[in-house]
């Protein structure tokens, strides 16, 4: 779904394409009712096998949160893959854990100034709404008792939630560092 291309294609309810030989056209029409009933919908793809069953791949955007379905031998597909994604939604909220245009840390250099700490992107991550708890930050620097330029790397942030990596990211300086 990153792949624009591959989302227009997969979010397209109806397509009139013309005949280069004839004055007629084709008609193409997604079968994937979750377009047109679900809020956000955006794909992906229907499909049935015998050993599989009825199966459907949903994705959905609301907001920053996106979200994608997966149901397999599935006889009421639409009503499931709805659940699945209603819940979600209810659930999870798309929260920002580091911010590019703010420090997310400070070190000292020799003469015990602050010198901000940033990160080169911001940083964003589904969490329940009580989850917020659960996050912490640790940080970890380079030897800096020596010249740093200013915005060279000088360690990195690990985020984790409940103990479990969910981010890491090079750190930078704001200011040179002279010692």
């Amino acid at each position: 779904i990153k792949n624009k291309d591959f989302l227009e294609i997969v979010s397209t309810k109806k397509k009139i394409i013309p005949f280069s030989t004839r004055e007629t056209t084709r008609v193409l029409i997604n079968k994937n009712k979750m377009l047109a009933s679900f809020e956000g919908a955006t794909g992906i793809k229907t499909g049935y096998t015998k050993k599989a069953g009825r199966c459907l791949v949903t994705s959905a955007k609301r907001g920053n949160l996106e979200l994608v379905s997966v149901v397999l031998n599935c006889y009421d597909m639409w009503r499931k893959s709805t659940d699945l994604l209603n819940n979600a939604f209810n659930a999870y909220e798309y929260k920002k854990l580091v911010d590019q245009n703010n420090f997310v840390d400070f070190i000292l250099d020799k003469s015990g100034e602050k010198i901000g700490v940033y990160v080169k992107e911001d940083f964003f991550y589904p969490l329940k709404k009580d989850e917020d708890k659960d996050v912490s930050l640790k940080f970890s620097y380079k030897n800096i008792n020596k010249t740093v330029k200013k915005d060279s790397e000088v360690g990195k942030i690990d985020i984790y939630l409940k103990n479990n990596l969910i981010f890491s990211k090079k750190t930078y300086n704001i200011i040179d560092i002279k010692n």
